[in-house]
């Protein structure tokens, strides 16, 4: 490429059946997939023509293109479908990131399944990933190879919460049970993974334990697992109690309390709001214990209690409540544009792709 523009005539004799627009991935691009060359890509020739790299890539121009609104959700999702059973660890992560619309900047995915559709999405994670998740399981085998090690933590957890599977959930509890008596029963690639399964299905009583080992141990990674596994928990009673052990100082801001009163709770629909409500209860009293300093302010990332909202009436309440007192927080005023953006995107993006989506989960 040469100008801003360019055609590019291929050396080739006839009209390929399809075009791989960066050979082996090596560029930094974005590829637009315009009339049929995105159907084309998914036939069984391409895929099978497509390094690993190639794949990778493939899912990843997707993904943009759904953003942008080029693509479908569905066109997304089906990719799921094509590559969650491939040899190479690299493209089943790739395909379960799709799988559970989860992006770097968020302890839990988007929030994209309608209510009345949360059983058939559960069958959507369990029918791609389930039999290898139970394959690989939660236990190390001494002949296993390094990419099934690194592929076990998300892929099983997964399964075991978003894909519904009560066995490997029962499986997850028993080891977060024997971690919890002993932190050397478990393998420690497996331990964030493990807290946060037994915390997707626990209640106050396994909050109260997360919280009396916190308080007890000194290990900085054991107490950033269980803080952050405490984000995971869908029982009101529990993250209401999480939330007033951050105030009391019993998990401490500058460690994960800071992402337990901006992030609990917002992986369900039933708890959703519950660290907005908290914030607005007790927002004098986070704002005095905030860290400050070095130019930046945690108090920033206040307006992130909206991040998963995704509705005009949550999305209203969040800017009457903030708007007001954004200015005297450093870097609070972009972080709410940012909340209030994609907001509107996820009303946006689910009126234009429910019909579409509602179509494709009810396969399962």
């Amino acid at each position: 490429m040469e100008q801003p523009k360019q055609d590019l005539k291929l050396k080739v004799k006839s009209c390929p059946a399809w075009v791989q627009m960066n050979d082996n991935a090596v560029g930094y691009y974005q590829i637009h997939y315009q009339g049929d060359l995105f159907q084309k890509l998914t036939s069984d020739e391409a895929v099978e023509s497509l390094s690993t790299s190639e794949r990778v890539d493939f899912m990843g121009n997707v993904r943009s293109g759904v953003a942008a609104g080029r693509l479908q959700l569905v066109d997304e999702l089906k990719l799921v479908e094509l590559f969650h059973s491939d040899s190479d660890r690299h493209v089943v992560e790739s395909a379960l990131s799709i799988a559970i619309q989860q992006s770097s900047s968020s302890p839990f995915p988007k929030q994209w399944v309608p209510t009345n559709l949360l059983t058939n999405y559960r069958h959507f994670i369990e029918s791609n990933f389930g039999a290898r998740a139970r394959q690989v399981g939660w236990i190390p085998r001494s002949d296993e190879s390094d990419d099934v090690r690194l592929l076990r933590p998300r892929l099983v957890r997964s399964v075991a919460t978003f894909g519904g599977d009560q066995e490997l959930a029962k499986q997850g509890r028993e080891l977060a049970e024997k971690w919890l008596n002993d932190h050397s029963s478990v393998d420690p690639n497996l331990v964030a993974s493990v807290l946060r399964t037994a915390a997707y299905y626990g209640d106050k009583s396994l909050m109260d334990r997360y919280l009396a080992e916190m308080k007890k141990t000194t290990d900085r990674q054991a107490r950033q697992d269980l803080g952050f596994a405490m984000v995971f928990f869908r029982d009101p009673a529990a993250i209401n109690q999480a939330m007033l052990a951050v105030l009391a100082g019993d998990v401490p801001l500058m460690e994960t309390g800071g992402s337990l009163l901006v992030f609990g709770g917002q992986i369900s629909d039933a708890t959703r709001k519950m660290p907005f409500e908290f914030m607005k209860t007790h927002y004098d009293e986070i704002l005095a214990k905030r860290p400050t300093g070095g130019g930046s302010d945690f108090a920033a990332l206040f307006p992130l209690a909206g991040a998963s909202f995704c509705d005009a009436q949550s999305e209203e309440e969040l800017k009457t409540f903030f708007e007001p007192r954004v200015d005297r927080l450093l870097g609070a005023r972009h972080t709410l544009d940012e909340t209030l953006e994609g907001i509107d995107v996820c009303i946006a993006t689910r009126a234009a792709e429910l019909e579409s989506l509602e179509a494709f989960l009810r396969k399962y």
